[in-house]
């Protein structure tokens, strides 16, 4: 069964219609050419044409539908690291303020 080529990122009702139009009614048939074709058609800069070919293929291949509903990988690691330096700048900035601040009655 083919996939509905709305169901790709980037492709709305309009676009959709124009697209099955041109003979490109699936997400499979999307995947399937370049983007050379799709920035051919009225409407896609080869900016677009990269984005939705690119999004067309990652809903088609079989790991990224099963893991649609979770974070990327590498996210999670990536927000606790940005979390750790922030937490390590702060200490060291804490540090500086209560070093002695050389007087001495």
């Amino acid at each position: 069964m083919a996939t509905d080529i709305e169901k790709v990122s980037g492709i709305g009702p309009a676009t959709a219609a124009f697209l099955r139009s041109q003979g490109i009614s699936s997400a499979e048939d999307l995947a399937g050419i370049t983007v050379e074709q799709v920035a051919a058609l009225k409407g896609f800069s080869t900016t677009r044409a990269e984005q939705v070919v690119t999004a067309a293929q990652q809903l088609l291949t079989p790991a990224a539908s099963d893991s649609a509903d979770e974070p990327a990988a590498g996210t999670k690691e990536k927000k606790k690291k940005d979390k750790d330096k922030k937490a390590d700048k702060d200490k060291k900035k804490d540090k500086k303020k209560d070093k002695d601040p050389g007087f001495k009655l």
